[in-house]
């Protein structure tokens, strides 16, 4: 203004650029209300979706639920490995379900909507737990079994070897509890004591495994076994042979103290080792 009244001469350029801005904020309302209808439009369209996608996994937990209610329809030991696999499958069903779950109260949240009550899920995972519990161990076992007791010692892991074991008569323990509580489960008890009492039946061969399968054990330690047991000599060297099926038929079980002792002893030893050698 008071270059006007002084009546001085903007370039043209300059005046355009004036009048330009003096039309900016109106424009800057366009685009805001565009972006505000964009945006509105968005939320609607991802509403939309959520809404459709949270039918669709309700009907999924209705699936999953099914599944879990008829559970006890499996009882043949026989199939083992295929029942195992099924509920592996079905808890990792459970696992993405409660996943999904969670997704959706979080965008619920986002919405300003109040979050869907999926405590279903809770319920169907508290219900599927001794089914998991039982099957699952019972196909560990099964593979398990065969590996300890007739595949290469030194590719046993004494460490899983005991938690497994342990652990599996435990929780069977807990789990035949459970399912005597229930007449559709009540026939499952008998499988789950049977799977325990194998487990049972496997403890006492743990020295064994724990012992000879120290990461200290040498030849030389091997040969201590050999003298104590008046066995013929034991070790690696065994081929085919070095298996803890091999052991047991040589009646190692009835020097599992002896057999404790010198695995304790190979432990320190390469500890001991172990701690020489950072020293140098």
């Amino acid at each position: 203004d008071l270059l006007e009244d002084i009546r001085f001469a903007l370039p043209y350029s300059t005046e355009n650029a004036r009048w330009d801005m003096c039309g900016a904020g109106g424009r800057v309302k366009g685009r805001v209300a565009k972006v505000e209808d964009y945006l509105d439009g968005k939320h609607k369209d991802l509403l939309l979706q959520q809404e459709n996608e949270q039918k669709a996994f309700v009907r999924r937990c209705w699936d999953l639920e099914a599944v879990v209610d008829n559970f006890s329809q499996h009882n043949d030991i026989k199939a083992v490995l295929d029942i195992s696999r099924k509920a592996r499958e079905t808890n990792e069903e459970i696992t993405k379900c409660q996943d999904k779950a969670r997704l959706f109260n979080s965008r619920e949240l986002l919405f300003d909507k109040e979050p869907t009550d999926y405590s279903l899920l809770g319920a169907v995972a508290k219900t599927f737990d001794p089914f998991l519990s039982l099957w699952k161990t019972a196909g560990d076992w099964a593979v398990n079994k065969e590996k300890w007791l007739r595949g290469p010692f030194d590719q046993i892991d004494p460490n899983y070897c005991e938690n497994e074991t342990l652990n599996g008569i435990r929780l069977l323990f807990k789990t035949g509890r459970l399912m005597k509580e229930k007449e559709d489960t009540k026939p499952l008890v008998a499988i789950g004591e049977q799977v325990r009492a194998e487990l049972e039946e496997f403890r006492p061969f743990l020295p064994l495994v724990t012992g000879l399968r120290n990461e200290g054990m040498k030849t030389r330690h091997w040969d201590d076994v050999s003298a104590v047991t008046k066995l013929p000599a034991l070790g690696p060297h065994m081929g085919e042979d070095f298996k803890l099926e091999k052991f047991i038929e040589m009646g190692l079980l009835s020097f599992a103290k002896e057999v404790t002792e010198i695995g304790d002893r190979a432990g320190k030893e390469y500890a001991l080792e172990k701690a020489l050698r950072k020293m140098k």
